[in-house]
């Protein structure tokens, strides 16, 4: 959008009455001593998210809907104005909703003899199923998965990590929103903004403390 005062591009979100939605799901999560070295942990989530009643002018656009009077999602006709068409979309899945997710992670830690060090690995792997950018359900994130691991050794004061993160090289969207792109050519096209994680990262830490 662009301010009417300075002519400057700024950004302004809106927001609108999504009618109601059916949100059902469950969640677990575990975690497990499976021994005096080893911590082992796991968790899942299912979600079913879908509008029950919304309509909506942006697909009606895109599916070039007719002017209709009757039916859950009639037009709206201004007087002398053109018509404003709107289409359900009951039944699609709600944005950034991924319907399952989970987490799997693995800790060791064990002494090293009598010498006052102590040796500890980890391991965490991690996955969410594709999130919608919109009420049609057209533009995705697609599933993403990751993998995160570190080991190391560390004793009173000091301590060393050689550590890994997102070791698969995941670059599937963190984020993404539908927004209007002001700088098109084209007046108000629409467009989504999404942010990317880091890709593969490697790295060795030392830390003393004193």
């Amino acid at each position: 959008m662009i301010q009417p005062t300075t002519g400057n591009p700024t950004t302004v979100s809106l927001i609108s009455n999504a009618g109601s939605t059916d949100i059902r799901g469950l969640e677990i999560s575990l975690r497990l001593k499976a021994s005096k070295n080893w911590d082992l942990n796991m968790a899942y989530g299912h979600t079913k998210a879908k509008f029950v009643d919304n309509c909506d002018n942006v697909f009606a656009q895109l599916t070039v809907a007719p002017v209709t009077l009757t039916g859950p999602c009639p037009s709206a006709v201004p007087p002398g104005g053109a018509a404003v068409n709107f289409v359900s979309v009951a039944g699609f899945i709600t944005p950034n909703a991924p319907e399952h997710t989970g987490s799997i992670g693995a800790e060791f830690h064990a002494p090293l003899g009598s010498t006052g060090w102590e040796m500890f690995a980890r391991a965490d792997a991690s996955y969410q199923s594709e999130r919608f950018a919109e009420v049609y359900n057209h533009a995705s994130t697609g599933d993403s998965s990751r993998i995160d691991a570190r080991m190391g050794l560390k004793a009173e004061q000091w301590s060393v990590t050689l550590w890994g993160r997102n070791l698969g090289d995941d670059r599937s969207p963190a984020a993404v929103r539908r927004f209007i792109n002001g700088n098109a050519a084209f007046p108000l096209q629409r467009a989504f903004d999404m942010s990317f994680p880091n890709g593969r990262l490697l790295g060795l830490t030392a830390t003393y403390q004193f």
